[in-house]
């Protein structure tokens, strides 16, 4: 199958591409600009693809300037399926969207599915949401809106939780100077998430509607961070720094697998510390080479 993905350079990407030719699809990764329709749609109509993953986001809460939530993440979305309706052989379209978009639905929900009604709080929830509303202006594209839960891996970058860590410790750093983390969240690993968007595509049917991507567990931060700590360096000191508290914050996030698990027979493993660990050896080759 010949398939096409956006943001193919970023954390997701990178691995997706790697994974999308190993299970041998040819696989286009995007150099055009999202925000730009026209060049989406020579690049997609040159290509010609039975198959897009639109992984290309403004995906940190916290970016300046808001409106580039909307420019990105629902103008450049519009512009990706535009060009994918005027395909003649399309199999599957999926768009990355978020888990944040359940927002204030999780404080009444232990556990989210599909059927939560979405609450979105914020920029970033806000134009994915709106991004998902865009697949009913296009009801003959096979659209598969997935919602990733938190998810860590090597190669993250320090714009998040675990990536700040891993590069920290693999740094050799005494100090960790982290936000709010009396939080629980449904992480899962970096390659399992790969492999739940190589297993879309590779259905024999075209899959359509909401997917959580979800382990099913809310694990507490304060001591998936604390196990680490202990297995690299029990003397590092782990500190809040309010400054760093991203505002009103769901106390518990967590997402049932059950759609997902009926679609491809699979879901993503709950975060382990070894999986940590893994991060951090990584972020320490990285020291070592420079990069």
């Amino acid at each position: 199958m010949r398939v096409w993905v956006s943001g193919a350079g970023g954390f997701t990407g990178r691995p997706l591409v790697r994974a999308l030719e190993a299970s041998g699809h040819v696989v286009c990764a995007s150099k055009a600009d999202c925000r730009d329709g026209e060049a989406v749609g020579q690049e997609i109509g040159a290509f010609d693809p039975n198959a897009l993953i639109h992984l290309a986001a403004i995906s940190q809460p916290q970016h300046q300037p808001v409106e580039d939530f909307y420019r990105v993440n629902v103008v450049g979305t519009s512009h990706v399926l535009a060009a994918a309706q005027s395909l003649s052989d399309v199999h599957q379209v999926i768009l990355a969207s978020s888990a944040t978009v359940y927002g204030a639905a999780a404080q009444s929900h232990a556990i989210l599915s599909e059927a939560a009604i979405a609450q979105p709080v914020g920029h970033y929830a806000l134009s994915k949401f709106a991004m998902e509303q865009l697949a009913h202006a296009y009801p003959d594209l096979p659209i598969l809106i997935v919602r990733p839960f938190n998810y860590t891996g090597p190669g993250q970058s320090e714009a998040f939780l675990f990536g700040k860590i891993a590069i920290h410790l693999g740094r050799g750093a005494s100090v960790l100077e982290l936000g709010n983390l009396a939080l629980a969240r449904d992480f899962t690993w970096l390659d399992d998430v790969v492999k739940v968007y190589v297993s879309c595509i590779n259905t024999s049917a075209p899959l359509r509607g909401l997917c959580n991507v979800c382990s099913g567990v809310a694990q507490s931060l304060e001591d998936l961070v604390a196990a680490l700590v202990r297995h690299v360096d029990a003397s590092v000191q782990v500190t809040s720094n309010g400054a760093l508290h991203r505002g009103a914050e769901i106390p518990r996030l967590a997402g049932d697998t059950t759609h997902l698990h009926a679609l491809i027979g699979t879901v993503p493993r709950a975060l382990k510390v070894e999986m940590l660990l893994e991060m951090v050896d990584a972020a320490r080759r990285s020291e070592r080479m420079g990069d």
